[in-house]
């Protein structure tokens, strides 16, 4: 296959459908949740007409003591080394914002290790539509690589809107091209 997330387009849930704020593994499979702020989130299972399931990550409380802070959904790559050590990676996915306000964080790829250590600088995102809007960044692995596990972070910034993102089939693929994401059957 050739997307190395597992439930990138959202559809196990056994956890639960939602969760309000705290990290670990609350809800969708395979995804865990980090808060590194006062602010609250909830997270939920949503259907929408053009992906069929999708994550709305919901702020609902803000907190803007930390500009530097915020909240991500991450996923660990398994067997690194192995996949991606010294290759092109591309991670791509749906985003779509309930109000038009403008919204901004960033995708990374780190070893999970203390200290948690980058493996290419981290890329920008900002989306202000309440459409869908495609984004895609493309990562330079380094030969160094020797761990076995990775893990991909996508953070929403720590502004004070309130309001919800929706994130669509996520994928993170070999190669500097994103291409159409991989539908898998849930057996």
């Amino acid at each position: 296959r050739k997307n190395l997330i597992i439930n990138g387009g959202f559809d196990v849930w056994q956890r639960g459908t939602s969760h309000t704020t705290g990290s670990g593994f609350r809800s969708v499979d395979r995804w865990t949740f980090n808060t590194y702020t006062g602010g609250a989130f909830t997270v939920s299972k949503e259907t929408d007409s053009t992906f069929g399931n999708v994550l709305k990550w919901n702020r609902t409380t803000a907190d803007t003591s930390n500009t530097n802070a915020g909240n991500c959904i991450q996923q660990s790559i398994e067997n690194a080394k192995y996949r991606i050590k010294g290759k092109p990676v591309t991670v791509s996915f749906w985003l779509k914002n309930e109000k038009t306000v403008l919204r901004s964080g960033f995708v990374r790829l780190r070893i999970a290790a203390s200290p948690d250590t980058g493996l290419a600088p981290v890329q920008y995102w900002e989306s202000g539509s309440t459409e869908w809007e495609y984004h895609s960044f493309t990562f330079q692995i380094s030969e160094t690589v020797n761990t076995d596990h990775v893990e991909l972070q996508i953070q929403m910034d720590n502004g004070s809107s309130m309001g919800a993102m929706f994130i669509a089939q996520c994928q993170l693929e070999l190669g500097s091209v994103a291409t159409d994401f991989e539908h898998r059957s849930y057996g």
